[in-house]
């Protein structure tokens, strides 16, 4: 299905790019919206098609870590310690137990901060529901003054609109669109 949301976009002359990967290290995590910036200072500066972008549309679609790196890309600030809570509180969610637990958490991402800072050049995030939503508790969406679209599966067991998507739709300073 991503291939056809690609196709989709490109045929209204909507830039796409794709960041794969999960969230098993610190790194790999943190790396994800540097990744998506240096996509876009590519698309923006170096691509022989660089002219045709209107820099005042450039928005992110993110599909869960996507949702996640749509979120830290429009100004969400991540942190370790909402997750530490959640899991603690909530031990048998599914991406608690794949990442072995608080304990595993702590030690794999540590306590100091993650450091991802916002783009200016994105100017609006669809997220279609965000994994690990968690790192943005208490009030890491509080500064987040894009739109924010944000889809849900009402069925969906690996990142359940309670609590994942409650997560930022409450945490947004502006009611996000909601599907």
């Amino acid at each position: 299905h991503h291939a056809e949301l690609l196709i989709t976009l490109l045929a209204r002359q909507i830039l796409a790019g794709h960041g794969g990967g999960h969230y098993a290290t610190r790194r790999q995590l943190t790396e994800r919206p540097r990744q998506i910036f240096l996509v876009l200072d590519y698309m923006v500066q170096a691509w022989s098609h660089c002219g045709v972008i209107d820099r005042d549309r450039i928005g992110i679609f993110g599909f869960s870590m996507g949702g996640f790196t749509a979120l830290a890309g429009i100004g969400g600030r991540p942190e370790v310690a909402g997750l530490l809570a959640q899991c603690l509180a909530l031990p048998q969610k599914p991406a608690c137990q794949e990442m072995g637990g608080p304990g595993e958490i702590a030690r794999k991402f540590g306590d100091t901060p993650l450091g991802i800072g916002p783009d200016p050049r994105l100017n609006a995030a669809f997220v279609a529901p965000p994994a690990l939503s968690a790192l943005f508790l208490p009030d890491g969406l509080r500064d987040v003054g894009k739109p924010v679209e944000l889809w849900a599966a009402e069925l969906d067991e690996l990142m359940p609109v309670d609590p994942d998507v409650i997560v930022v739709r409450d945490g947004l300073p502006t009611a996000p669109v909601s599907h």
